[in-house]
C-alpha cells in the first residue's frame, strides 16, 4: 500500500510541477515583502493562492503538450502522456486548483492581484 500512495504522490508532483510551483510562490512572497517593507498577515492566502494558481496553470500546459510529450522520450513518462492520468481528470484538476486559487486571491486579498493573475493564465 504505501508503495501506491508513492506513485499517486509522485504522480500528482509531476503533473501540478510542485517543486516548480513552490518556487514562484517563493519568489512572490519575496517580492510581496520587499514591496511592503514588511510582512503582512495576507500573505499566506496571497501565496497559497498564487500556489494554486500556478499548479492550475502548468496543469493546464501539460494538457495543451500531451500529443507531443507522447512522442518525446524525454516527456513520454510524464502522467498524461503515459495514461496514468486522463485528460479528463487533467482538466478536472486544473479547474479546480484555478478557481480555488482565483477565489482564494478575490475573497482575501485585493482585487487587483486576482485580475493580473487571471490575465496572465489567459496570455
Amino acid at each position: 500500500m504505501g508503495t501506491e500512495v508513492n506513485k499517486i504522490i509522485n504522480m500528482i508532483s509531476q503533473f501540478l510541477r510542485i517543486k516548480m510551483s513552490l518556487a514562484f510562490s517563493f519568489s512572490c512572497a519575496m517580492g510581496y515583502i520587499l514591496f511592503n517593507r514588511q510582512i503582512e498577515s495576507d500573505i499566506f492566502q496571497l501565496c497559497t493562492g498564487f500556489f494554486l494558481i500556478v499548479c492550475g496553470a502548468s496543469a493546464v500546459n501539460q494538457i495543451q503538450e500531451v500529443k507531443f510529450d507522447r512522442i518525446m522520450k524525454r516527456t513520454a513518462n510524464r502522467p498524461l502522456p503515459s495514461g496514468i492520468l486522463t485528460v479528463k481528470s487533467g482538466y478536472i484538476i486544473s479547474v479546480i486548483l484555478l478557481i480555488s486559487g482565483y477565489t482564494l486571491l478575490i475573497l482575501n486579498i485585493k482585487s487587483e492581484n486576482s485580475i493580473l493573475s487571471l490575465l496572465i493564465i489567459s496570455i
